[in-house]
């Protein structure tokens, strides 16, 4: 038997491989993944391990805030260091600044304000030993007005010694002098990202506050040992006053907060590998069972001179496991290139992923091949099994006939699943809105599987509709296209479903996007009461300084201005984003949908929430709420006023409140109201005037006000659409495998069409008008399911930020048109070997 299996593989080595490829696609998106994720992970650490290398002890104030990118901490004092320097066993210590900043590239235009991309303000610090940076040319900073930025970025720009360079940080942007060039360890910067440095006075300034570090980096003196002189750097600054860390321990910790802040982008596109794996259990699963089908008599035979079913059973699984593990081997070797397509597609929407070597671990290898060959074995699973029940006479006789297409017992079981699928999206429309997502989630999951279930039973009749009008325009070669597209409605359904599965994500991003959309633009023209607002880009902490609201309040034709500052807090043990603004001029500027109390009415120590947030905690005006506040602690502020419309955040204090509480202080964006009766020209050109010393900001009207936002999400749905792309493929190979098996199938039926007269022209038309109909039953359940399924969805949260459901007609047609043609182009190859059928050898084939 196992060298019949070998054999088996052997003689079908094509059509196996074509399925291997669908392994080897989703196996390389997988491994792909890994290896981008893993290789960021590896730069990353040994940045921070160089960060780290010349440290021993680490003294930070304790964490108050745990953010989702990072724990959130106030500054050490500057006068600690006295202290420290005074305990024993301390060879040196200095203070470390990384606070915000922008540099504006030589061609006038800013960096990325936040995450990956971003500049990084630092003070020099004198001791090499506590200094990750080494200087590569020029000189340090000692003064105002110096500056040294990475050899990279110097380099990247076209910058020389003694250049003159923009900064923005707390203050007006400020010209500086650039007198040298760093390394940072064994290369040229960060990675991704820029790197200012200047004087430790300067730094304070710029970058955080006077008198004040991020964090005191420690030297131990020869001999000491870090853990015992940590102990006492702790109870000299009284215990527990501050976190008081081994530089080891430090760089651990970082290590281990920045893995879980990348995990995103692993789950994120790992989302993707399980979609293209998933599409390919279809096609892996029709391949066996066609295999199964044309092999039938060959198997019987085997029964009938003694061959059992365990036997049988194993040999096909074998077969199944080697094709999964050849794929797996190939789809490790394509994943490695995979990961830079990947790395190349995040640049494309913005996000910049930092370069080096690729780190292939041993999870990813394993990983590789686990999934390869488990994909394949259990898809194969059910075929494998169906062909060992084969009774040998009834195979031989080739009377075996499928009924289960439109079993009742298929029939009632998809019934139940859709049954159940609309029941949880009515409970989850029904329901609160923290649980409508998950419910309307698993919803959609058993709609999507009983559709699947029924597949066989609606797929037939749903295929002679769509045949119709190609049956009444083509002559016989569509009607015979229809006939062979629905004698199968197994293999058909099982086809279709692989595109369905593609065809419905794609639809239903689709339509979330344009809903999202619509309801920004209703939100934005019912709330929208400025004339301008101007944006810095900055998605948390950072933006401009609150001067900048001062200066475009002097210019002429200005009636009113407000500022919003953004702080992440914790509020009901979850950490959040809290907003403040002028609350006397916000009403006249922004409408928020004011349900209670009064914005004018919050002052400082009062806070107003979203009807949402209301709700879900049963907050009334005149509770209180318990906020926790990076440099402040807890504080209890008092509900005055609860709205609906939110901008970025569910807490909105007043500028009185946020000034109490927050140190550092960031306008995110600034909306402008001007003057009845000005000149509008005239008004933007002053506005324009004053921002023109700011590049990081960008003055919008209102309908580029909501073009800013839509364009974002545009730019996460071209690269939603670029993975799941990869999907659509491995369906529409699956069309091409399933086509090239049937015409083997069918060889002597091909042969019988030519033999009476029928022209190769017309069986290649026959081949593509049944690829076709099949592309557009995958394509037309795809997007009944994505309407029905983001209906459901945006219904269950329409309390929420998206309140309008659209279905893009256009964008819907263009999905259907593409998976149309696509389908057709499938057929190609399969509708060429068509053709060239030889008759005679056709006629005679068994």
């Amino acid at each position: 038997m196992l060298r019949l299996t070998l054999k088996n593989l052997w003689a079908h080595k094509v059509r196996l491989a074509l399925t291997g490829v669908a392994v080897v696609l989703g196996v390389a998106f997988m491994t792909g993944t890994m290896v981008l994720t893993d290789t960021m992970g590896h730069t990353f650490d040994d940045m921070l391990a160089t960060t780290n290398a010349g440290t021993d002890v680490v003294i930070q104030q304790p964490e108050t805030v745990d953010a989702e990118m990072g724990d959130v901490r106030e500054r050490v004092p500057a006068e600690t260091l006295d202290v420290i320097r005074g305990v024993d066993g301390v060879e040196t210590a200095a203070g470390s600044i990384q606070g915000f900043a922008q540099l504006v590239k030589a061609d006038g235009t800013v960096g990325s304000l936040d995450g990956l991309g971003a500049t990084i303000g630092t003070n020099w610090v004198d001791d090499e030993q506590l200094n990750p940076l080494s200087l590569a040319s020029g000189r340090a900073p000692t003064a105002a007005g110096e500056v040294v930025l990475d050899r990279n970025t110097v380099e990247a720009e076209g910058w020389t010694l003694g250049d003159e360079i923009t900064v923005m940080a707390k203050g007006q942007p400020e010209r500086l002098t650039l007198v040298g060039t760093a390394s940072f360890g064994d290369v040229g910067g960060l990675p991704g990202s820029s790197l200012v440095a200047v004087s430790d006075a300067e730094a304070q300034r710029m970058f955080a506050e006077p008198g004040a570090y991020d964090l005191v980096a420690v030297d131990a003196a020869d001999g000491v040992d870090d853990a015992e002189l940590a102990s006492s750097i702790d109870r000299a600054l009284g215990t527990g006053r501050f976190d008081v860390q081994t530089g080891e321990a430090d760089t651990a910790t970082k290590q281990d907060q920045l893995r879980s802040d990348l995990s995103f982008f692993n789950t994120f596109l790992m989302a993707f590998a399980y979609v293209s794996l998933f599409v390919g259990t279809f096609i892996i699963y029709n391949t066996f069972s066609i295999l199964v089908a044309q092999r039938s008599k060959d198997m019987a035979m085997l029964r009938a001179i003694g061959a059992g079913r365990r036997q049988l059973l194993r040999s096909l699984l074998a077969e199944s496991a080697v094709v999964g593990l050849i794929a797996s081997v190939v789809g490790l070797g394509v994943g490695v290139l995979m990961s830079f397509a990947l790395k190349a597609l995040l640049a494309s929407v913005g996000l910049e992923i930092p370069s080096g070597p690729a780190v292939i671990t041993t999870g990813t290898i394993v990983t590789a091949f686990v999934v390869g060959v488990t994909v394949t074995v259990v898809s194969a699973l059910a075929p494998a099994v169906r062909a060992s029940r084969v009774r040998p006479i009834a195979a031989l006789r080739d009377v075996a006939v499928d009924h289960s297409a439109v079993s009742r017992t298929r029939t009632a079981l998809g019934l139940v699943l859709g049954g159940a699928g609309t029941a949880l999206f009515a409970a989850a429309i029904a329901g609160s809105p923290d649980d409508a997502p998950p419910l309307a989630g698993l919803g959609a999951v058993a709609i999507f599987i009983g559709v699947f279930v029924l597949g066989p039973v609606i797929g037939r009749p749903l295929v002679r509709l769509m045949g119709w009008p190609v049956a009444r325009t083509t002559g016989v070669t569509g009607s015979l296209a229809r006939e062979n597209a629905t004698r199968s409605p197994k293999r058909t359904a099982a086809t279709a479903s692989a595109l369905m599965v593609g065809v419905a994500l794609v639809g239903f991003i689709t339509i979330l996007a344009a809903s999202t959309k619509a309801s920004i633009d209703r939100s934005v023209d019912r709330s929208f009461r400025a004339d301008y607002v101007i944006e810095s880009g900055a998605w948390g902490e950072g933006g401009f300084t609150p001067a900048l609201a001062g200066d475009v309040a002097a210019a002429p034709g200005v009636e009113s201005v407000t500022g919003l500052r953004n702080t992440t807090v914790e509020a009901f043990d979850g950490s959040t984003d809290l907003q403040a603004t002028d609350m006397s001029a916000i009403d006249g500027l922004y409408d928020l949908g004011v349900t209670a109390g009064s914005l004018a009415d919050v002052g400082e120590g009062e806070v107003a929430v979203t009807t949402s947030t209301a709700e879900a905690h049963r907050l009334t005006v005149g509770d209180t709420v318990s906020v926790s506040f990076p440099r402040t602690g807890d504080v209890a502020l008092t509900v005055a006023a609860i709205y609906e419309t939110r901008i970025d955040s569910d807490y909105l204090v007043d500028l009185s409140t946020f000034e109490a509480n927050v140190t550092d202080q960031f306008d995110t964006r600034i909306f402008v109201g001007t003057a009845d009766g000005v000149d509008a020209a005239t008004t933007r050109a002053a506005i324009e005037q004053v921002l023109d010393a700011f590049p990081n900001a960008e003055l919008q009207d209102q309908a580029q006000f909501k073009e800013g936002i839509t364009s974002e999400i545009d730019r996460m749905l071209n690269l939603i659409y670029g993975l799941l792309a990869l999907a659509v493929v491995i369906a529409l190979l699956g069309i091409a495998n399933t086509l090239a098996l049937s015409i083997h199938e069918r060889r002597r039926e091909i042969g019988l069409l030519r033999a009476v007269g029928t022209t190769r022209g017309q069986i290649r038309r026959m081949v593509r008008w049944e690829a076709m109909l099949i592309a557009l039953l995958g394509t037309a359940l795809g997007i009944g399911l994505a309407v029905g399924g983001a209906w459901g969805m945006i219904t269950a949260v329409a309390e929420q930020d998206i309140t309008t459901f659209v279905v893009p007609g256009t964008q819907l047609a263009v999905i259907v048109a593409m998976a149309g043609a696509a389908g057709v182009l499938a057929a190609v190859g399969p509708a060429r070997r068509a053709a060239r059928l030889d008759v005679l050898d056709a006629i005679s084939s068994s």
